[in-house]
């Protein structure tokens, strides 16, 4: 008796109820005309439709940048797309600038000679980038000749002697006289074939190279709205050559390039440094700021493993 009570009360808990749905609508024609295209391609588009293959999908625009910006931030092939010819052009003014300031006495360069030794190895990398320029950039020409010239003074300048000294001398006085608009001497042996960036130049000139970027330059810069409107091309710039260290640093060679963890902050701190050059470009203080967090971010994620 109980077995039945209790089945009758399943089975009528388990029946379907009848569902009760409402009329489907009906418009007349005269209710959305106008407001919908009855044919889009025909009425809503013009021009031909584009081809798949010329096509670009770009993902979502970061935060901070403004509509309409068409500097974009995607990774490019080239270095072109990462850092502008007058950037290269002034970043080399400025490390032959430097070199000019420390390299004059023998006494001196005996306590600087391991920084003046990095300063050599970075304008190495800087003409290797120039050499392979996708654009018309400076000293495109003479390039190769500069960076041999450079990497052969950078290992000479890990010694104090006077053959080291005077080296170092003689490759800054050939700089000034580049960057003045006069020749640098042929280095019969250079070629344009670059094989190992590693030993173009190593991690700790780039990462000094860096905290003075995020640290001081870009810092200082962004400190105040009236700071970024009268130094945006120093943010420009610093973007730049953040962006363009950024991709040196995941090339094959270098220190921990095969490392997928240690690659993905640099293509982080790359992204980043596009995403600020492209806020830079329309004024926007505040899509600089994310993007130099994020440059920030990464800088601390390395440190923590890799410093």
């Amino acid at each position: 008796m109980c077995g039945s009570f209790l089945a009758a009360q399943i089975q009528e808990r388990t029946q379907k109820k009848p569902v009760i749905r409402v009329k489907r609508p009906s418009f007349d024609k005269k209710d959305w005309n106008g407001i919908f295209f009855e044919d889009l391609f025909t009425e809503g588009l013009s021009g031909n439709r584009p081809k798949k293959s010329e096509m670009n999908v770009e993902g979502d625009r970061p935060a901070g940048l403004a509509d309409g910006d068409d500097a974009g931030i995607e990774k490019q092939a080239g270095w072109v797309g990462l850092i502008d010819d007058s950037t290269l052009e002034n970043e080399i003014k400025r490390w032959q600038q430097q070199l000019s300031e420390q390299v004059t006495t023998p006494i001196k360069f005996k306590t600087t000679h391991q920084e003046i030794s990095e300063q050599f190895s970075m304008l190495a990398m800087w003409f290797t980038i120039i050499g392979q320029y996708e654009g018309d950039v400076r000293w495109n020409e003479t390039a190769d000749s500069v960076r041999f010239a450079f990497i052969d003074a950078a290992a000479r300048s890990r010694a104090t002697d006077m053959i080291a000294f005077n080296s170092a001398k003689q490759r800054t006085e050939d700089l000034t006289e580049l960057v003045r608009g006069g020749k640098f001497p042929e280095e019969p042996n250079a070629t344009a074939e670059v094989g190992d960036w590693s030993m173009i130049v190593d991690r700790n000139p780039i990462m000094g190279r860096l905290e003075l970027s995020v640290s001081e330059e870009l810092k200082k810069a962004t400190a105040s709205e009236k700071d970024f409107k009268n130094q945006v091309d120093i943010v420009m710039h610093e973007a730049g050559v953040v962006a363009a260290m950024s991709r040196v640093l995941q090339l094959p060679e270098m220190l921990d390039a095969d490392d997928d963890d240690y690659s993905a902050i640099a293509e982080e701190m790359l992204l980043a440094a596009l995403e600020m050059k492209a806020a830079a470009k329309a004024k926007n203080l505040e899509g600089v700021n994310s993007a130099l967090n994020r440059i920030n971010q990464a800088c601390t994620n390395c440190h923590g493993d890799y410093r």
